[in-house]
């Protein structure tokens, strides 16, 4: 039988041989290995406040910036009587000037001493915003993407209908999309909406990087509704021991009742005075029922708070 002794050598030797993990750097306080961020900006109030959230996160995990920004291309192709293939030198113009223009304001953006600790690195394309913020994504080996929105007046100009929806809902790395009053201020409390599937495993092994981050308390929470209603105190049981499972520290489970999901979280959030929203998208079986349609989206459009969400069916 092993003494207390031997039982600290075996824990010691696990640590040590575990430098690189995530568990190793939390005991050790070390900084949480992140090495990009992207964020997108079409220079309004709310992306240069989502690029202020962005800059304090690189601050505490020395991590590099990627800043990119989408010039919408026109058709610059057109097609003469013969059917051969000509560029419009007007538009042709046209688009070199905005080129110029967009990477004038990106260099002072680059330059400016509120950002001069961390490293930021522009970047100027020409394309559709959504397939070039995924083309990023791949291209910087993203471990996050920052991004803002309007809150509950809704999205907007870059971020426009579908482009937001599309970024959120199908990218491959961890978003933070922050609203445009949302503050910088300590993140202490993030609530995690859950539906307790094996999809989770993964979601929660990347939000512990962001509570480790942050050095926060994760409310892991459950949403009875009218469609979905389970024994609170099973449910509790339940989240303590996915908790467990996944060696959660610094947490607490809690279920809440609402008419719908989205109304659940938000509301919350708002009792225990939250400072960000996590949810999953994506996934399969339970997970998409819970999250089924535009739940995310929707959280995401009407949160005062910045909502961090990742796509765990873009992983498998």
């Amino acid at each position: 039988m092993l003494n207390r002794a031997g039982i600290k050598l075996i824990l010691k030797k696990l640590v040590t041989g575990c430098k690189k993990s995530l568990l190793y750097k939390c005991i050790t306080r070390q900084k949480p290995v992140m090495k990009t961020i992207l964020v997108p900006t079409d220079f309004s109030d709310y992306a240069n406040n989502a690029l202020n959230f962005a800059y304090n996160i690189a601050l505490k995990t020395d991590t590099q910036i990627q800043l990119i920004h989408v010039i919408e291309a026109f058709d610059t192709q057109s097609y003469s009587t013969t059917g051969t293939m000509d560029l419009d030198p007007k538009v042709d113009l046209y688009m070199n000037e905005v080129m110029k223009v967009t990477t004038k304001r990106m260099d002072n953006i680059v330059n400016d001493p509120s950002y001069k600790d961390v490293t930021i690195i522009s970047h100027v394309h020409y394309g559709k915003p959504y397939e070039s913020i995924s083309e990023a994504i791949v291209q910087h080996d993203t471990d996050l993407v920052v991004m803002g929105t309007l809150g509950s007046s809704g999205l907007d100009e870059l971020f426009i209908g579908s482009n937001t929806e599309k970024v959120v809902r199908y990218a491959k790395c961890p978003i933070i999309s922050v609203p445009e009053k949302a503050a910088f201020t300590s993140i202490k409390n993030i609530v995690f909406a859950t539906n307790l599937t094996v999809e989770d495993d993964a979601v929660i092994q990347k939000l512990k990087i962001t509570q480790s981050i942050f050095e926060a308390r994760l409310h892991i929470l459950w949403v009875n509704t009218l469609h979905i209603l389970k024994n609170e105190e099973e449910m509790k049981q339940k989240l303590e021991e996915f908790a467990q499972r996944h060696m959660l520290l610094n947490y607490s489970v809690n279920v809440s009742k609402a008419i719908f999901v989205d109304a659940g979280i938000m509301n919350y959030a708002d009792e225990i005075n939250a400072d960000m929203i996590a949810i999953t998208t994506g996934g399969k079986k339970g997970i998409a029922y819970l999250f089924s349609g535009s739940l995310a989206e929707d959280v995401v459009n009407h949160s005062c708070l910045p909502v961090w969400t990742y796509n765990v069916g873009r992983q498998q």
